[in-house]
């Protein structure tokens, strides 16, 4: 999961910027610190570096992010 800080943009049109990417899964406003969290499914770290660092912080809207990884889901 990765939380999504705003630069003031609409909260509604940056959640459906961030849905566009296929490695999007959800994109939930929340409150708190963070404006928006989102799901991201990448094969391992390297990719999620690539896709962090290279798409969603080039999101126009996109202040900071902060990642929290699953190591394992309870299902």
């Amino acid at each position: 999961f990765t939380a999504v800080k705003d630069k003031k943009e609409n909260l509604h049109d940056l959640s459906i910027k961030l849905r566009k990417f296929d490695f999007v899964e959800r994109a939930d406003n929340v409150t708190g610190e963070a404006c928006i969290i989102i799901l991201v499914r990448a094969k391992d770290i390297n990719e999620f570096d690539t896709i962090l660092l290279n798409k969603i912080h080039l999101v126009e809207g996109v202040k900071r992010t902060k990642t929290d990884i699953v190591l394992r889901e309870n299902k």
